[in-house]
């Protein structure tokens, strides 16, 4: 695995994707969370949360040979969510689950500036401004991370997910998702 990543426990990629492609990914995203009433999950109840929405889970999919070769493993998809924050909103600090081994967060856009912190080997928190289109690539299960309150009116931000072919978390892929299990 790339030796800064295992060093930092995060990375950060600017200009991840464009930042008007950003920029149009968070309109369209916050028309479908206003249009199907999306609400929040169990980490930040007060904003609007969706998983797997299409165009994210192409940007999951597209992104598989950029991200295999940033992290020198080859990687395999998990899932894709999205929140749009609002003002007040905090992401407590917290480790995901082993579907998030190798995790972004990608900012797309917002009124203003909100950092996102994660945790160094050494237990040292590390802040980080994203600008529309740049990354935080972190190992999600290891790495505690989090946001201070929001004190912005609306920021949107998408989380994608993967894990190692190889790793200990490789049977998560696709979610481990057993829809099409058969008798």
């Amino acid at each position: 695995m790339n030796s800064i990543l295992i060093k930092n426990n995060y990375l950060i990629i600017r200009n991840f994707i464009e930042s008007d492609r950003a920029k149009q990914l968070s309109k369209d995203f916050k028309e479908e969370c206003k249009k199907e009433n999306a609400v929040g999950d169990s980490l930040v109840l007060d904003c609007q949360g969706m998983y797997n929405y299409m165009p994210f889970l192409e940007l999951l999919c597209e992104k598989i040979p950029e991200i295999s070769k940033i992290t020198e493993e080859i990687i395999l998809p998990t899932y894709s969510y999205a929140r749009v924050y609002r003002k007040g909103n905090i992401l407590k600090g917290h480790k995901d689950r082993p579907s998030c081994e190798i995790s972004l967060s990608v900012h797309l856009d917002g009124d203003i500036s909100w950092p996102i912190w994660a945790e160094t080997p050494e237990g040292k928190r590390e802040y980080v401004s994203l600008n529309s289109g740049d990354a935080l690539l972190y190992l999600g299960c290891i790495a505690e991370h989090g946001r201070e309150i929001f004190t912005g009116e609306w920021y949107t931000q998408l989380f994608l997910h993967y894990v190692r072919s190889r790793g200990p978390n490789s049977s998560a892929y696709f979610d481990n998702r057993k829809k099409f299990l058969s008798p």
